[in-house]
């Protein structure tokens, strides 16, 4: 599913919770982020995702 969102030109984040991450999810994400929290951050403050992407 990460594979299909990065090649349409989507973000794909992959999430760890502390209990690992699929190999496929890290291998297609644009971003591996570590907790839920710290996604939800990223994703509200647009400044972050700015600076984490490189725009």
């Amino acid at each position: 599913m990460l594979e299909a969102a990065k090649k349409a030109g989507g973000l794909a984040v992959a999430v760890d919770n502390g209990e690992g991450v699929a190999y496929d999810a890290m291998v297609n994400a644009n971003l591996f982020i570590h907790g839920s929290p710290n996604a939800l951050e990223l994703l509200l403050d647009l400044n972050r995702l700015k600076a984490t992407l490189r725009f």
